[in-house]
């Protein structure tokens, strides 16, 4: 069970290692001009108010992550945010935050999951209305001209892939004539495939909070170096001590006392089988049984490091005077943090890689899914609605369009399947099949069998309906979907790159789908 540190939305555990504090109002001279008209934290709060106290908290919180969200998105992508945009950000996610901490530590769980659902509530159908009415007219030009520059740019993209793809692209974002806002399409897509509330609203926003240490700005790039094809998942080991742990590109060895270390690694097929090498000192040469086993050369004396010691570092917030900032909520109960860094040294061990069990069997439940009513549950479901966990064994990754319009997007747990305005996840599983790779995706609405070429390239026969839902409304926290069926024909899929994915699946601006809606059997 998750320790209580993570009893509160992904989001706050983020923001943790921030240590948020108050932070001074906005300056007038900034960079880019845009923000000197921005609202301050303060004007936000005295701004946005609701029936009661609790309502104005969730109120504020959709605003504040709206702000946040505006300033991600007019920077450029390729530029390093400046202090100025750094500081802004920061202001309004510590605010954010500092509510939901303050709120926390006086309400039940029970309470805390409806403020999960009102301010998730108001993220779709008011967050965007609010903060608009806050910004002053340089921020409103500068977000419009964003906006619209967004859409040419994911228009011209789709079109350089495939045009006939784009009315299935624009449809399978479509949302029934809600916001079209991008925040607000993630989440919705999010709740559409099965997740939480406080999920949803973690992923919608929760790109903004990597932004503000410049993680989405290499997001796109790591995806794009993500392995595409058969992966090997899970722990691998036995009773002499050895073992491996693979995901997606890299597998960790233990050996001893040798801190496990990630390596790269590849897996191919040759004349006798599956064979995967991974990569450390010195290399290791594993052979994948049928039974999901791996048989590796025996005795090997790996080269690693282990920890000799640890080196205290004690990091103090300031405020923009340089002041010492104090008052800070949540795990640390100051502004003041030390962290403690291992010290390696270089050392070998001896193990046994001869033979090692699979791991077992098991699909990791994700979303609304893993909530079985305990606090676990909730925390699980809350947690896989925005980080993939792989199931053990063999899994596919990547990203593949049909010329039909169908758009595969494999993951760790389960395959995303898109066939115009319908989408839904679907678990899959990968067979060692003699000669090629097999990737069965079980729809509910029509299952079909893949099979995997040398260039990446996916291959199948048939048809499959995608039976999912579109969400519709809101109300005290519970979700109403109406349903939506299409039908695309299986056949050849080539990998497509996350920004292209992207563009596939989400625009800014998206057609009438009532004919989809009022004929469910329409292509």
């Amino acid at each position: 069970m998750p320790t209580l540190w993570f009893r509160r939305p992904f989001r706050c555990a983020l923001l943790l290692v921030l240590a948020t504090c108050s932070l001074a109002a906005i300056a007038q001279t900034t960079n880019p001009a845009y923000l000197a008209d921005m609202p301050s934290v303060d004007r936000v709060k005295a701004a946005i108010q609701g029936t009661d106290p609790t309502d104005t908290l969730e109120r504020q919180v959709a605003v504040f992550t709206y702000l946040s969200q505006y300033i991600n998105r007019i920077k450029k992508p390729s530029a390093p945010y400046t202090p100025d945009e750094s500081r802004v950000k920061f202001s309004y996610d510590s605010a954010a935050y500092q509510i939901q901490q303050d709120y926390n530590k006086t309400h039940t769980q029970a309470e805390n999951g409806a403020f999960d659902n009102a301010q998730f509530n108001y993220m779709l159908n008011h967050g965007d209305e609010w903060a608009r009415k806050l910004i002053g007219p340089q921020s409103a030009a500068a977000y419009t001209s964003t906006l619209n520059d967004l859409s040419a740019r994911q228009k011209a993209h789709v079109d350089a892939i495939n045009k006939a793809n784009e009315d299935a692209k624009n449809a399978a974002a479509s949302n029934g004539g809600s916001s079209n806002d991008p925040t607000v399409v993630a989440a919705r897509r999010c709740a559409e495939l099965g997740g939480t509330t406080g999920g949803c609203a973690t992923k919608g926003l929760g790109q903004g909070m990597l932004a503000l240490v410049g993680g989405d700005q290499l997001k796109d790039e790591v995806d794009a170096m993500q392995t595409v094809g058969v992966y090997l998942s899970g722990g691998y080991g036995g009773g002499n001590g050895a073992s491996f742990y693979f995901t997606l590109n890299a597998a960790q060895i233990g050996c001893g006392k040798l801190v496990p270390d990630g390596h790269a690694y590849k897996l191919q097929r040759t004349p006798s089988g599956i064979q995967i090498t991974v990569f450390s000192a010195p290399n290791i040469t594993l052979a994948l049984r049928p039974d999901g086993s791996l048989v590796g050369p025996g005795m090997v004396t790996v080269a690693g490091r282990i920890i000799v010691g640890y080196s205290n570092k004690t990091t103090t917030l300031v405020h923009q005077d340089g002041s010492e900032a104090s008052g800070c909520a949540g795990a640390y109960g100051s502004c003041r943090t030390t962290t403690s860094t291992p010290i390696y040294a270089p050392a070998s061990a001896r193990c046994n890689f001869a033979t090692m069990a699979a791991p077992t069997p098991t699909h990791q439940k994700t979303g609304a899914a893993a909530d079985d009513g305990s606090l676990g549950g909730g925390l699980m479901g809350f947690f896989s609605s925005v980080v993939t966990l792989a199931d053990p064994g063999l899994r596919m990754n990547g990203k593949f369009l049909s010329p039909t319009g169908l758009i595969l997007d494999f993951e760790g747990d389960a395959v995303t399947l898109d066939c115009g305005p319908a989408h839904i996840k679907a678990p899959y599983t990968v067979q060692n099949a003699p000669g090629e790779f097999r990737v069965s995706v079980n729809n509910p609405g029509g299952p079909f069998i893949l099979t995997l070429a040398s260039d990446n390239t996916l291959h199948g026969s048939g048809s499959t309906t995608v039976n999912g839902k579109l969400y519709q409304s809101i109300d005290n926290g519970n979700i109403s979907f109406r349903p939506v069926s299409t039908t695309c024909s299986v056949n050849t899929f080539t990998s497509k790159s996350p920004a292209e994915y992207k563009a596939l699946i989400a625009s800014p601006h998206l057609p009438d789908i009532e004919p989809y809606l009022t004929n469910p059997c329409r292509k």
